[in-house]
């Protein structure tokens, strides 16, 4: 249940084409979803975007760098992260396949809101 200073968002993650990515998405959608954790973590030297948050699924020994949350969103959800006051209910590794589509990621995330 989300308190009054929750708050809630769904998002996809961005840039799961790039470094390989597709081949870890790949993997985890064969995974139970029990079994991965998805983590934010702030990338502070992200040439791009100082507020960027990337996205990490851990899985067993394994950590994987899925994408990103979308720019749009970095300054709400960036305290949160820092201050690991967040949750991911739930997410879903969508695509792929063999139509040829690419994977993407769709996931929920509880956070603190701006006092």
């Amino acid at each position: 249940m989300i308190s009054n200073k929750e708050k809630f968002t769904k998002t996809n993650v961005v840039g799961t084409t790039f470094e390989n990515r597709q081949e870890k998405l790949k993997h985890l959608k064969n995974i139970k979803k029990e079994e991965v954790k998805l983590v934010l973590e702030h990338e502070e030297d992200n040439k791009y975007d100082e507020n960027a948050i990337k996205v990490m699924a851990k899985h067993e020994k394994d950590n994987y760098h899925i994408g990103y949350i979308n720019k749009n969103l970095n300054k709400t959800l960036l305290e949160s992260v820092k201050n690991n006051n967040y949750e991911i209910p739930e997410f879903y590794v969508v695509g792929g396949g063999d139509d040829e589509f690419n994977y993407g990621v769709e996931l929920s995330i509880i956070y603190k809101g701006n006092e």
